[in-house]
């Protein structure tokens, strides 16, 4: 089965499950009860008729042909006007792969002159005299030349001689690359051990396997869609269906194999781009998501319910963001309470390519929080999420309007943000005695999957925000030190998310202060200034910026100002 063939399902979940109609219509009276709950959670304009999801796929399926398209035309390198051979002669550089008696890889380098209406036919013997090699083993040698895009072209026959000729007749000298067969079982060797280091990047508990997300992840960071100029949601549906082909017995999982048989046949550019870009930056997105993402403990319903009062806390690893979980006992039965659960926050770089289903989505307003379940496990009873958000709101009782909101749900598989009906969820106010020093938003949910909250679009919406000061650890006096101001909405995660892109790019830094919080629409600029003391003084630079992935309406001030300011003033 092919990947445009798989069964889509929006309650899929994060490993690529896929709950077949029969589960999820069947006629048990838990699952009409079930089934009831979801159709009561996505808002009226989420649920889509058979016509609309028809032209939907339609569209998707043209998107990801147009991609296809672009990757090969960028694959083709521009034809070659053949050139008429005048007997002249070319200096070749000869570089010769072979191996040494204990099998390593040993290169050999020579030049040599050569007619340019050399055929084919006398080519291998004339390298083999030029490099002395045995005639008899010249017949086994392999020949290629790497093109201006840096690819590998073989030469094996009369017209690929002409095109390497053709392609270099302006460069002096000539270059060859001459393979015998042991360099050649090095070289897949090589290969292997590459593709082997890429997977065990992403196979962090060595379980053998990989998740589709992470691999979809890995994808999209390959900046493709930039590079061709093609939309990113076009590419989202390029990569989602280049996972699904990736995971070839649809079990949810990547094993290596899967993982070497697609990155073999993968096209030239997206291969290039692969291996040679994405392995530093999978590197930091991997550090920079366990620095920053929250996350809860993987225990049992039962356990969760029993043991903790049904509360799930996203503080496994120290991190505070205010987000919880409750399941409450009516959720649970005895086909369930066995399976595991677990919560965390997500950074919003995991889910850019989710595509927009209801065209009215502004700036993400909170924290993205997944909540995942074991298998295809269903509750007796909805469940319930809370979760700060940065929104303005009136001290006086008056929330915003929900209509400047919209709460919307997704799942990894889907791929797409639906908007949750507004009867679903409830704005909180402040309340410290309750353990909820932030507004939030309180969710209830019948499945697993994605839920955040983002702006309304056309909306004149006012955002929390807060201004940061970094000073490195330590300032030397008489030396030019680099103060960071960072504007970031008002929420834990993205204070949090500051700090960890301040350490990556500084090492050791120190938060020297922390503004109060300001209400500002999209496009606010502001006017900083830095209070001075009489003290001993420093020459400080300061540079105010928004940090990656950070969220709000405030407008990027860039442009570096200098500015004398004490030590201690930040």
């Amino acid at each position: 089965m092919s990947g445009s063939d798989k069964p889509r399902s929006m309650l899929a979940g994060r490993h690529g499950h896929r709950r077949s109609g029969k589960q999820l219509l069947s006629n048990n009276s838990v699952n009409e009860k079930l089934n009831s709950r979801r159709m009561q959670f996505f808002s009226s304009g989420a649920r889509m008729t058979d016509e609309e999801l028809a032209e939907r796929d339609e569209q998707r399926k043209a998107s990801i042909e147009s991609v296809r398209k672009a990757i090969e035309a960028a694959s083709i390198v521009d034809p070659i006007r053949p050139l008429r051979r005048f007997q002249c002669k070319l200096l070749v550089a000869l570089h010769y792969h072979s191996t040494t008696k204990a099998g390593k890889a040993k290169l050999t380098r020579c030049q040599a002159v050569m007619v340019d209406s050399t055929p084919f036919s006398k080519f291998a013997q004339w390298a083999a005299l030029q490099l002395e090699i045995k005639e008899e083993k010249a017949k086994t040698l392999t020949f290629q030349y790497f093109n201006d895009s840096g690819r590998g072209v073989r030469v094996d026959k009369q017209q690929a001689l002409q095109q390497w000729l053709d392609a270099s007749w302006a460069r002096h000298p000539l270059h060859m690359h001459v393979y015998s067969v042991e360099s050649l079982v090095v070289q897949a060797e090589d290969r292997a051990e590459l593709m082997s280091e890429m997977f065990n990047e992403y196979d962090l508990d060595r379980s053998g396997t990989i998740e589709p997300f992470e691999m979809r992840e890995m994808l999209m960071r390959l900046q493709i869609a930039q590079n061709l100029e093609i939309s990113r949601e076009d590419y989202a549906n390029f990569v989602a269906e280049e996972v699904a082909a990736a995971d070839a017995n649809n079990d949810g999982v990547i094993t290596r194999a899967e993982f070497e048989a697609y990155y073999n046949q993968l096209q030239d550019y997206v291969k290039d781009a692969l291996s040679n870009k994405n392995r530093y930056e999978h590197t930091v997105s991997r550090f920079r998501r366990a620095y920053a993402e929250a996350r809860s403990y993987r225990r049992t319903l039962g356990d969760w319910v029993n043991n903790f009062n049904g509360i799930v806390k996203l503080d496994s690893l120290g991190h505070d963001y205010h987000v919880t979980v409750h399941f409450p006992k009516s959720c649970m039965g005895e086909d369930n309470s066995g399976e595991w659960v677990r919560a965390q926050t997500l950074l919003e770089s995991a889910v850019d390519h989710f595509e927009d289903a209801t065209s009215s989505l502004g700036a993400l307003m909170t924290p993205i929080v997944q909540v995942e379940f074991e298998g295809f496990m269903e509750l007796h009873d909805n469940y319930v999420v809370t979760f700060p958000h940065s929104f303005d709101y009136c001290e006086e009782g008056k929330l915003f309007d929900k209509a400047d909101v919209v709460m919307v749900f997704s799942t990894f598989d889907a791929g797409f943000w639906h908007a949750i009906d507004p009867s679903s969820w409830e704005m909180l106010f402040p309340d410290e005695a309750a353990g909820r020093p932030y507004p939030s938003f309180r969710v209830t949910m019948p499945d697993e999957g994605i839920v955040c909250a983002f702006a309304r679009t056309g909306r004149k919406v006012d955002q929390r925000v807060q201004c940061l000061a970094y000073l490195p650890e330590k300032v030397i006096p008489l030396e030019i030190g680099i103060l960071h101001l960072h504007i970031v909405a008002a929420l834990p995660d993205q204070i949090e998310l500051a700090r960890h892109n301040e350490r990556l790019k500084r090492g050791n830094v120190v938060l020297g202060c922390i503004s109060q919080v300001q209400s500002v629409r999209k496009d606010t600029s502001f006017e900083i200034s830095l209070a001075q003391r009489e003290t001993e003084k420093h020459a400080i630079i300061w540079d105010c910026e928004t940090p990656e992935g950070a969220r709000g309406g405030a407008q990027r001030r860039a442009g570096r100002r200098a500015g004398r300011a004490a030590a201690g003033a930040a």
